[in-house]
């Protein structure tokens, strides 16, 4: 089961910075609709189920005065904003009202590249991890791969220990095809799917090393009763 948290979108009128994104992604008249739909088509060729949570993805989030929280890309990957607060409880209310928890294990983002939405999911996964949940956190890609997003996230994490997964040729291939699916995405973070493609494999041969042709690395908790952020990736700024 995939469960697609930030999902929803707000009505017009927009801030600028939205209007800028949705022209990335072609303008589409519905953009939850194609993203759901793109969501499903993915799935569907790895054989997953999907939930979808319907929050309001960042740039469309506003505060107590309606002031639009994250109004460019350095703000959407930066400190997650005070008004945001709230949102980690959001998470783990909608987690425990649809799912009996002691029967998963929780796969989380680690948050690399800081994107908003992901540190406020490992927020609330780090506190599913103090209450006893089976959490594993995954290198949020494409930015894990860039080795300055991996490194500055790395430097404020602590008590995690590394899971190498190997992948054989099939296992890449059906990735990279799922990925494909993901249409409207592809142009702003990779340019196009050859280079998505390639960046991929680099990444996961790099990741596998000398034990695995492909791997993917989880990462799992030391210590449960420890804090997992120690640094300034998971701070809030002041409203």
């Amino acid at each position: 089961m995939v469960l697609t948290l930030f999902d929803g979108a707000a009505a017009p009128p927009w801030s600028h910075f939205t209007e800028k994104l949705l022209a990335a992604w072609g303008n589409p008249p519905d953009i939850r609709r194609l993203r759901r739909a793109e969501d499903e088509a993915a799935l569907a060729k790895l054989g997953a189920a999907n939930l979808a949570a319907g929050i309001l993805e960042a740039h469309y989030r506003c505060g107590e005065n309606a002031d639009w929280l994250y109004l460019s890309l350095d703000a959407l990957l930066g400190p997650v904003h005070a008004a945001d607060g709230a949102l980690t409880a959001t998470i783990l209310d909608y987690l425990r009202m649809h799912f009996e928890l002691c029967r998963y294990t929780i796969v989380s983002p680690l948050a690399i590249g800081n994107h908003v939405d992901h540190q406020v999911t490992f927020a609330a996964a780090e506190e599913l991890v103090k209450a006893g949940q089976d959490v594993m956190f995954y290198e949020d890609f494409p930015y894990a791969a860039r080795s300055t997003s991996y490194a500055e996230r790395m430097s404020v994490l602590s008590g995690l220990e590394p899971v190498l997964i190997e992948s054989d040729r099939d296992a890449m291939m059906a990735k990279i095809e799922a990925l494909s699916y993901y249409r409207s995405q592809i142009p702003s973070l990779f340019r196009d799917a050859n280079n998505m493609a390639v960046e991929l494999i680099d990444f996961a041969r790099r990741t596998g090393g000398a034990q695995a042709k492909y791997g993917e690395r989880f990462w799992r908790v030391a210590d449960r009763t420890a804090s997992l952020a120690t640094g300034s990736g998971s701070e809030s700024e002041s409203s």
